[in-house]
C-alpha cells in the first residue's frame, strides 16, 4: 500500500513539473498534456501497420530508381567518378554498411549506354517512386488526428511532383559531394600542416552533412505538400527537426545492431541484405510518420486550445 501511495506521488510530481514546462505557441499547454496527446496519436494512429505498408511500396520503388541511376550515370563523362561518389559515398551514408552490396548487382549495367534501359529504368521508377510517395501522404491521411485529405488524382500529381523534386536534390547531393572532393585533394598535395591528417574527416563529414541537410529538406516538403492541411514552415519544423534527430540516432544505433547482434548475412546470405534493407527503409517509414504525427499533434492542439480559450471569452 504505501509503495503504491509512493510511486503515485512519484507520478503526480513527474507530471506537475512538465506541465510546468509551457509550450510556446500552444496558449499555456504544459509539456506533460502535449506528450499525452502525442503518444495517443501514436497507440491509437496504429503507426506500425501504416508504416508496414508504406515500406513495401517504397521497396519496391528503390531498385528502379537505382536501375535508372545507374543507367544514367554512363551517359556523362564522370560515369566512374559518380559511380563511386553514389556507392562509397552516398550509400555509405543512407543505409548501415551491408546495405551498399546492393549496387553490386548493378555494375554491369554501367560502362554500356543502354538506351531501352534508361527509358524503361527512368518510367518505372517514375511510377513507382510516386507510388512509394504515394504511399507516404496517404499514410499521413490515416492519422488519428483528423485531417483533411486530398482527392486521390490530386494527391497522386502532388506526389508526383515531389518525387521529381526529390530526384533532382538527390542528383544535386550527388553533384555537390563531387565537386567538393577535390578540397581534401588540394589539401594533401599542399600538404598543409594540422589539416592534411583530417582531409578524409572532412570530406566525409561534408557527405554526412550533405546527406542530414538533405533528409531535413525532404521530409519538410512532405510535411509541407503532402497533407492537404495547410501547414506552415513554422509548424513543420518540430516534427521535421524530430525526424532528423531520429535518423541520425537510428542510423548509428542500426548499425550497432547489424554489426554485432544480427546475424542476417550469416542466415539468408544474399537475401540478408535485402532482409536488412527492408527493415531500415521500415524503421525510416516509423520515423518520418511519427514527426508528421508530432505536427499534427501541434496543430491540432493548438486550435482546440484556441477554440477552448474563444469559448471561454464568450461565456
Amino acid at each position: 500500500m504505501e509503495s503504491n501511495w509512493t510511486e503515485n506521488n512519484f507520478f503526480r510530481f513527474i507530471k506537475k513539473t512538465l506541465n510546468h514546462i509551457k509550450i510556446p505557441g500552444l496558449h499555456g499547454l504544459g509539456l506533460y498534456d502535449l506528450l499525452k496527446i502525442f503518444i495517443e496519436g501514436l497507440i491509437n494512429g496504429f503507426i506500425g501497420p501504416r508504416a508496414a505498408a508504406v515500406s513495401y511500396s517504397l521497396f519496391m520503388s528503390l531498385f528502379p530508381f537505382v536501375i535508372f541511376l545507374f543507367s544514367l550515370l554512363p551517359q556523362f563523362e564522370l560515369a566512374d567518378d559518380l559511380q563511386r561518389v553514389f556507392e562509397q559515398t552516398v550509400l555509405a551514408r543512407i543505409f548501415p554498411d551491408n546495405s551498399a552490396n546492393l549496387t553490386t548487382s548493378l555494375d554491369s549495367i554501367l560502362g554500356e549506354k543502354n538506351l531501352t534501359i534508361l527509358s524503361t529504368g527512368f518510367l518505372l521508377s517514375i511510377i513507382f517512386t510516386t507510388n512509394g510517395i504515394n504511399a507516404l501522404i496517404s499514410g499521413f491521411n490515416l492519422t488519428y488526428h483528423k485531417l483533411e485529405k486530398r482527392h486521390f488524382i490530386r494527391q497522386y500529381f502532388i506526389a508526383l511532383i515531389l518525387t521529381i523534386i526529390f530526384t533532382l536534390l538527390f542528383i544535386l547531393m550527388l553533384f555537390i559531394i563531387y565537386y567538393a572532393s577535390p578540397l581534401s585533394r588540394y589539401i594533401e598535395e599542399r600538404q598543409m600542416r594540422y589539416i592534411s591528417n583530417y582531409s578524409d574527416l572532412i570530406s566525409g563529414g561534408l557527405a554526412s552533412t550533405l546527406t542530414i541537410a538533405t533528409f531535413f529538406l525532404g521530409v519538410s516538403l512532405l510535411y509541407k505538400y503532402g497533407p492537404k492541411t495547410k501547414f506552415s514552415f513554422k509548424e513543420i519544423l518540430p516534427g521535421a527537426i524530430f525526424a532528423t534527430l531520429l535518423f541520425i540516432l537510428s542510423f548509428w544505433g542500426f548499425g550497432v545492431y547489424i554489426k554485432y547482434f544480427a546475424q542476417y548475412k550469416t542466415l539468408y546470405n544474399s537475401l540478408g541484405t535485402i532482409l536488412i534493407l527492408m527493415l531500415w527503409i521500415y524503421i525510416n517509414v516509423i520515423i518520418i510518420l511519427t514527426g508528421f504525427e508530432l505536427n499534427a499533434t501541434f496543430y491540432v492542439t493548438k486550435r482546440l486550445r484556441s477554440d477552448q480559450i474563444r469559448d471561454e471569452l464568450k461565456s
